[in-house]
């Protein structure tokens, strides 16, 4: 490795910074933000984020060769702490010209040093990291709020794997423009049948539903929990499946339409003690139809890859626009 300056991010850098942004990790499909001020909002001012943590690379007359942001957590849901979760390098950027000179594992090494001084046993890359970033589907045009992991396409992926880190899942994108869904005759049929039994999809009301907490206890989901939470005290739109008496039996969450025009719910869940129904099935079909009438012009999610739903959101319409890969490391 040729000679390098590694320093802590000061804000004086931040032109810099945000400057290869644009030209690196929008090169791998990462949101151009209009100016360094929105970029720091998504970045540099969330709570998560550690001036000490975030690294860069200087040559030595001065220019940006790369930088790193290590993320160690600082809210904790119940059960966790900073003992059994892990750290998160978030971004990685090394400017082209730079590559394959020993910039990036350079960068690798001080983050994970980093998050070990901060008693971190294990680095992840996953979509758990607390801080986010927009990423574009670039052949529609449209982008998702945040990325599950590292592109299984880029070369990223196979530069984390030779040192050292290995593959936890993998999680797929999927895309919808909502102008070209509709609920098909089976489903609709299905949507009936269960109102005849007395369950039906609706919005929350906290002066009649109930039953939420125990549901998500049988989850075994705090984080699921903490959204509902956040929603009714943000008095925000949440839509759920309800028995004849008010009990919660499925949830999608806060929803609405985004201002670029995506459609936003925060997790989809059914209760345990209600499967076999078809609720799952039916809530997802009208979660879509309620974007669709609320005005969102597309919808975006990722799962795993194995994971039953898929067939559900391919019935849908939903297609597969990106393959994603969740690492982990011991340090």
């Amino acid at each position: 490795m040729f000679g390098m300056q590694y320093r802590t991010y000061k804000e004086t850098m931040l032109p810099q910074l945000v400057r290869l942004w644009k030209e690196e990790a929008v090169r791998i499909r990462y949101k151009a933000y209009e100016s360094p001020e929105e970029w720091k909002a998504e970045l540099l001012d969330k709570p998560d984020f550690d001036p000490e943590g975030c690294i860069l690379a200087f040559t030595d007359s001065g220019s940006l060769a790369g930088f790193v942001t290590a993320v160690s957590q600082k809210e904790f849901l119940p059960g966790q702490n900073n003992d059994n979760t892990p750290g998160y390098i978030f971004m990685l950027a090394v400017k082209e010209e730079y590559e394959g000179r020993g910039v990036g594992t350079g960068l690798l090494e001080k983050a994970e040093a980093y998050l070990k001084a901060q008693g971190k046993h294990e680095v992840r890359i996953s979509h758990k990291c607390p801080v986010k970033m927009s990423w574009y589907i670039d052949r529609e045009g449209h982008e998702h709020n945040k990325a599950p992991g590292i592109r299984t396409d880029s070369p990223g992926y196979g530069f984390f794997l030779r040192r050292g880190y290995e593959l936890v899942q993998k999680e797929v994108s999927y895309y919808l423009e909502l102008e070209k869904f509709y609920i098909p005759a089976d489903v609709q049929k299905h949507i009936m049948e269960l109102k005849q039994q007395g369950i039906r999809v609706a919005w929350f009301d906290g002066a009649r539903n109930f039953g939420y907490e125990e549901m998500f206890g049988r989850l075994k989901d705090q984080s699921f929990l903490k959204k509902f939470r956040d929603g009714i005290r943000e008095h925000k739109k949440i839509l759920i499946v309800e028995d004849r008496d008010g009990r919660v039996m499925g949830t999608a969450g806060t929803v609405y339409p985004e201002k670029n025009g995506r459609g936003f719910f925060s997790a989809l869940a059914v209760d345990p003690a209600d499967g076999g129904k078809g609720i799952g099935n039916v809530l997802f079909f009208s979660l879509c139809q309620e974007l669709k009438d609320m005005g969102a012009e597309y919808m975006t999610l990722f799962v795993t890859e194995t994971n039953f739903a898929r067939r559900i959101y391919e019935k849908a319409g939903f297609s597969v626009v990106q393959e994603w890969a969740i690492l982990k490391k011991t340090v």
